[in-house]
């Protein structure tokens, strides 16, 4: 996951690869430790740029949850998520709005409706309803200003990803309405 977070996706799929090929040995049919590299696997071929390869990715690991773990299991949050960011990246909103409102409503039963995962589901389904509609609406910046404030409650204010939600509210608010201008002036997005 290192090599993921640094960006040196090569050596990030080398070792999801072998920790799935390890488990393929004893496990043909998959297992349940196979889902998060399998996830991770789904990550990388969308930062590459590949949505069609990481749903393959995403497909498998929803087989081995659905056959191992329960419908509400975390797991099953994160897997939504991805096949939603998917869907999105290949153009399919309507089923990406669907499958990241199945990950919203797993993940509003983690840590009483405000785990930080949960602020990046509602991020992203702001981001798709916005696609849908082509400009800003109340419930956009609800979902938006949600996220933000999850995140701001868990991961604090200089947390990249605290900061990208709220460079997102931003975007998701519109010209009609205010911005959060201390994003911009924050060392992060000083260029």
């Amino acid at each position: 996951m290192v090599e993921h977070d640094l960006g040196d996706f090569d050596q990030a799929g080398q070792h999801y690869k072998q920790a799935i090929a390890l488990d393929d040995a004893k496990f043909p049919d998959g297992s349940e430790r196979q889902i998060a590299p399998l996830v991770n696997l789904a990550m990388l071929q969308l930062n590459r740029g590949q949505p069609k390869d990481a749903l393959a990715f995403i497909d498998r690991a929803a087989s081995i949850r659905q056959r191992e773990l329960p419908e509400q299991h975390p797991s099953a949050g994160f897997i939504a998520h991805m096949r939603a960011r998917t869907l999105l990246d290949l153009g399919k909103v309507q089923p990406a709005i669907e499958q990241f409102e199945l990950a919203r409503q797993i993940r509003k039963n983690l840590a009483d409706g405000r785990h930080p995962h949960l602020a990046d589901t509602l991020i992203w389904l702001a981001k798709a309803r916005q696609r849908e509609n082509e400009r800003p609406s109340d419930e956009i910046v609800a979902l938006a200003e949600e996220a933000s404030q999850i995140s701001l409650d868990n991961r604090g204010p200089d947390d990249w990803r605290t900061l990208d939600i709220q460079l997102s509210v931003a975007c998701c608010s519109g010209p009609e309405r205010p911005s959060e201008a201390r994003l911009w002036k924050h060392p992060r997005w000083i260029v």
